[in-house]
């Protein structure tokens, strides 16, 4: 089984939808980085952080990690939330896409 196929996914996603975003292939983040990163929105301040890589929460399992656009609710448990699918994480961006850019 290939590797990171979730955030492969939601770049996907995010292009197909319009919504800008910055992406960092492995390569990009260093030697000791395996994964990938996406920052939405790209060039200003991070609404959302998201990676998937093998020391990531769900990692290993194809899920992705996010920092930002937590619930009220998983701000509680802490700052990053694990376990995601791309379809999770791209719901999330969506809406606030669509909230702070009037874009839908």
């Amino acid at each position: 089984m290939e590797q990171y196929n979730e955030i492969l996914k939601l770049k996907a996603m995010l292009e197909e939808a319009g919504i800008v975003f910055d992406f960092y292939p492995r390569k990009e983040l260093g030697e000791e980085w395996d994964g990938y990163q996406i920052c939405y929105p790209a060039d200003e301040g991070r609404a959302c952080s998201v990676i998937e890589g093998a020391l990531t929460y769900g990692g290993l399992c194809d899920r992705l990690e996010i920092m930002g656009l937590l619930t009220k609710e998983e701000r509680k448990d802490g700052i990053v939330k694990g376990w995601l699918t791309a379809e999770d994480v791209f719901a999330r961006i969506k809406k606030h896409w669509e909230e702070n850019y009037g874009r839908g």
